[in-house]
């Protein structure tokens, strides 16, 4: 009973209940009116005597079946043309829809190369101008250092000299930063390369720290290296790799407060690869804002780190320059407390004192 009810709860189902249900109809007043009637005797008695023969049952009973067919059969065809426009109309809509999608599809896939392009060509620009302004930074740079440091006799007042300084030291940062935006390009656009070779971690590392930690003096923060023995050499290179310690521990530096302490960390990771973690006392960052961080040219909006300098390129090119030796970089850090930056190599770029050269051909 309930599949009965099931089936005649639709539209189309209950109306073909109801032709049912008049064929059926039809069929048994038929019936009845034959009951009352001998059909063989009948048609006999007509081809005997058809002049006296009276069939007035025979037409009705005819009548009844042909009245319950037609009525089946235009219910049906109306069924069937409602089912032909509706099925039209559905086609007409997927139709609408395909083309809909198609549209769409082809102003992603443009939007999609004009993006591309766009990128390119930033990258090229960049590229191309960051080469024009290095050239004459440098000849700033060294002419000024020759000044500073008197080379062709003493000056006249000592205030040149500290002028002279001033513009060394404003065209070393103009230059590191035109530096960090050229490098940051190449990578985006492809264009990096790394030149490899086997080395001693700790010496750049080391190199890092020294150069960082002439620059903080002002700011009385110490920088500190921690590692462990038994550290594997690295197969990489050395210059990427000390710009990103140099990267992290400045931006560690940059966002302490005075007093404060940076800890850098070398040993090994679970996976035999090289891990190193750069951990300070500064002002830490929420989630929202690390996601802010690692953006390029972006910068956390507060009070304290909206007051210190940068470009915000720092953390971005030392995630970039860690992904092009096959490595990650993961950030913890909580408002007030500080801030960790770990940052985990690769097992294959870990050179052990018992491996073979040989074996080091699967980094190339």
């Amino acid at each position: 009973m309930k599949k009965i009810l099931r089936w005649t709860s639709g539209t189309s189902n209950r109306t073909a209940v109801i032709d049912l249900a008049i064929v059926l109809g039809s069929v048994v007043v038929a019936f009845a009116v034959f009951q009352e009637f001998d059909l063989a005797e009948a048609w006999e008695t007509w081809a005997d005597q058809h002049e006296d023969m009276e069939l007035d049952e025979l037409p009705l009973a005819l009548g009844i079946a042909a009245i319950a067919f037609l009525w089946f059969s235009w219910r049906r065809w109306c069924a069937l043309a409602k089912e032909f426009r509706r099925s039209r109309r559905i086609m007409t809509r997927l139709r609408a829809s395909l083309r809909k999608r198609r549209a769409a599809e082809r102003s992603l896939i443009s939007a999609k190369q004009e993006a591309e392009l766009a990128d390119r060509t930033k990258s090229e620009f960049l590229a191309n101008i960051s080469h024009e302004l290095r050239t004459p930074l440098n000849a700033i740079i060294g002419f000024s250092e020759v000044i500073v440091n008197q080379v062709d006799g003493p000056m006249g007042n000592p205030k040149y000299q500290e002028y002279a300084t001033h513009i060394c030291e404003s065209g070393k940062h103009l230059l590191g930063i035109i530096n960090e935006i050229l490098d940051l390009s190449k990578i985006e656009s492809g264009q990096a390369e790394l030149v490899e070779e086997i080395f001693t971690p700790r010496d750049s590392i080391q190199a890092a720290i020294r150069l960082v930690s002439m620059q903080s003096t002002s700011t009385a923060i110490d920088v500190e290296l921690q590692e462990t023995d038994g550290l594997p050499d690295f197969h990489g290179d050395p210059r990427l790799l000390k710009q990103i310690v140099i990267n992290l521990v400045s931006n560690a530096v940059k966002f302490s407060k005075p007093g404060g302490k940076v800890t850098v960390s070398m040993d090994v990771g679970p996976e035999r690869g090289l891990r190193i973690a750069i951990q300070d006392t500064g002002v830490g960052m929420t989630a929202d804002e690390i996601a802010i961080a690692i953006k390029p040219f972006r910068q956390i909006e507060n009070a304290y780190k909206r007051s210190r300098p940068g470009t915000g390129l720092g953390l971005p090119l030392a995630l970039a320059l860690t992904e092009l030796h096959g490595g990650t970089v993961t950030l913890a850090s909580d408002p007030g407390q500080g801030t960790t930056v770990t940052v985990t190599f690769p097992a294959a770029r870990s050179v052990w004192a018992a491996r073979r050269p040989k074996e080091l051909g699967a980094l190339a």
